[in-house]
């Protein structure tokens, strides 16, 4: 706020969030909340944070697709990735800035691509029970140029996202350029900065801090993504970090 850059805090729910009947017969069809997680929102919102809610979505889009999370995997599917994306996108464009920056809005394209992921939940089985399962059989949205070139995320963007493997999956994993990032971008119309630490969402606020002043300060905008679980469960202490 200092600096004079905008901040959104998104919390991308955990797949138990949107699917407990998964988990147990005994738990119900309806979404879990995590009474504490709401709480912190609520308290960041009163303390002047703004806090991107994505779950009321999420819940919403379970009504009608089953495949909001791929099956084998803790992670979003394409679907819910790209839901997720336009919310996202839709509160960039409401900044007073968006049009100063993207006074030309790039029309990018998207080519439909398939590909097979096994599933992280898959690889944590031991071998003698991974066979029973075979690799997920799945179709993403590339990003292309307006020349059809694949869409790159740039670091001189104005905005930049901070992620963990919900911003790395479909974006530097197979298919690639499919992921999160690219598709903020296609909404907006304007590249943007990826920055990714796998199992550190809370960890990748020391990553920006090491690019220093220079480039903190040409940013307009930093989106914090972090996954719901890392609220209550994260391995690491939440250091405070030095913003330079």
């Amino acid at each position: 706020k200092a600096k004079g850059i905008d901040f959104l805090f998104v919390v991308i729910p955990a797949k138990t969030e949107i699917y407990p009947d998964k988990i147990s017969d005994k738990a119900p069809v309806e979404a879990y909340v995590t009474p504490y997680t709401r709480k912190l929102m609520l308290e960041l919102e009163e303390a002047g944070v703004e806090v991107v809610d994505l779950l009321p979505a999420l819940i919403d889009a379970r009504k009608q697709d089953e495949s909001i999370y791929m099956k084998q995997d803790t992670h979003w599917s394409n679907s819910g990735m790209q839901l997720s994306a336009k919310i996202m996108a839709e509160r960039i464009k409401e900044y007073s800035w968006y049009r100063d920056v993207c006074p030309k809005p790039i029309a990018y394209k998207t080519k439909e691509v398939k590909f097979t992921r096994s599933g992280d939940i898959r690889d944590m089985l031991p071998d003698s029970e991974k066979i029973a399962y075979r690799h997920e059989s799945l179709v993403a949205q590339q990003v292309l140029n307006p020349n059809g070139s694949l869409y790159k995320d740039d670091e001189s963007s104005p905005i930049v996202i901070l992620g963990d493997s919900f911003c790395g999956v479909f974006q530097v994993e197979d298919p690639k350029y499919a992921g999160l990032s690219a598709h903020i971008a296609k909404e907006i119309g304007m590249p943007v900065d990826l920055m990714v630490a796998y199992g550190s969402g809370p960890g990748i606020r020391k990553n920006l801090s090491r690019r220093g002043a220079s480039v903190i300060n040409s940013k307009k905008l930093v989106i914090w993504t972090t996954a719901s679980r890392d609220l209550y469960n994260y391995w690491s202490s939440w250091d405070l970090v030095k913003v330079p």
